[in-house]
């Protein structure tokens, strides 16, 4: 591959966007070799037996995660062409969102445009102190084509997400901590390793039980509270026909960890 190098630290699985010369800009090329990675990736992970990893982590090469789409690349492109390279960023975005784990983003640097979209499919995000987001489309005379605006009002509400994508203001972590668009900002040494702790510390919970609490969490923006309490009672009790609730609850009433029957993913 030539963008993203795929490397696993015990049960997490960590995605490095790998084009540093250009602050990992992220191509056409970029776009369909991501989307590729993690439809496999989700393949892999939805199938019958023991998952490779239990968690995701997405991370950049250098000093940005992702400083936006290729704008030299960009330029160029017709109505019909630009319209596909939206869909096919919208399709990459979208596989992220659905992949069965959890997924943080650590964000070590630039997250602009497509990079910060990026960062919003995850489930999380996780900034170093040095960090700026944004969404600088309109400076360009365009908007946002991946998902993000859409995915930022559900992280901080409709009337931030408009003055951020009409002004194209960029923020550093510690305002996007306080607008809620990062969970955590910690010191760039730092930002990966809290990363990895947070992605190991989800080993302490039944895998059916994580996958289950993500895919109703991200059903619950989608639906209304009738459905999605409909939705909430039929999964609750589908994971009483596998075996974590009964060891989840015999471990807590004798007062030790659980031992996780990992087949079950």
């Amino acid at each position: 591959m030539g963008y993203i190098i795929y490397d696993r630290r015990g049960e997490v699985g960590i995605v490095t966007f790998d084009r540093p010369a250009t602050l990992n800009a992220l191509s056409k090329a970029g776009v369909e070799e991501c989307l590729s990675f993690f439809q496999d990736l989700g393949g892999r992970l939805a199938g019958t037996g023991a998952p490779e990893i239990q968690a995701v982590v997405l991370t950049g090469a250098g000093k940005a995660f992702i400083a936006g789409a290729d704008v030299r690349e960009m330029s160029g492109m017709s109505p019909e062409q630009a319209s596909g390279f939206s869909a096919q960023g919208n399709r990459l975005m979208n596989e992220i969102e659905r992949l069965p784990v959890p997924v943080i983003a650590a964000v070590n640097g630039y997250a602009l445009g497509g990079g910060f979209e990026i960062a919003l499919a995850a489930d999380f995000i996780y900034a170093s102190s040095g960090a700026k987001m944004g969404l600088p489309e309109v400076g360009l005379g365009i908007i946002p084509g991946f998902g993000g605006v859409r995915r930022l009002c559900w992280r901080i509400g409709i009337a931030r997400t408009k003055e951020l994508v009409y002004t194209g203001r960029q923020v550093g972590a510690q305002e996007a901590f306080e607008l809620g668009v990062v969970n955590r900002v910690v010191a760039p040494e730092e930002l990966l390793p809290q990363a990895l702790a947070t992605a190991a510390a989800f080993g302490n919970a039944g895998r059916r039980a994580l996958r289950a609490a993500k895919r109703h969490a991200n059903e619950c923006l989608l639906l209304n509270a009738e459905d999605a309490a409909a939705a909430e009672a039929e999964r609750f009790g589908a994971l009483f026909a596998g075996s974590e609730p009964a060891e989840g609850m015999t471990a807590l009433l004798e007062k030790r960890q659980p031992a996780w029957a990992r087949k079950e993913g």
